[in-house]
């Protein structure tokens, strides 16, 4: 079978808690799990065959709340910061190597 060549990473949770002090340490690891955890691993999984064919495309999808603002709570901005983060990162790391 032929590896991934384009993956969309589109999971995402939001909660409408905006007050820190009404989320629950549950409700954190719950939003990590989903809007960054999940995208992490999906991605680490598909970039192995792009690898192996020197190509691919990674389309993380985020959310404009990733510059910190939002009706989804300091703890959603921040799981999308991450991701926002990470797509960054991987792009200045693997764009020599085909997969942007």
């Amino acid at each position: 079978h032929k590896a991934v060549s384009i993956l969309v990473a589109n999971a995402g949770l939001g909660r409408r808690i905006r007050g820190i002090a009404d989320i629950g340490e549950e409700d954190w690891d719950e939003m990590v799990e989903v809007n960054s955890r999940s995208q992490f691993v999906i991605t680490k999984a598909a970039l192995a065959g792009m690898h192996a064919q020197r190509w691919g495309r990674v389309i993380l999808i985020g959310s404009i709340a990733s510059r910190g603002s939002g009706l989804n709570g300091c703890h959603y901005a921040a799981t999308k910061g991450a991701l926002s983060s990470m797509g960054l990162s991987l792009a200045t790391l693997l764009a020599s190597k085909g997969i942007t």
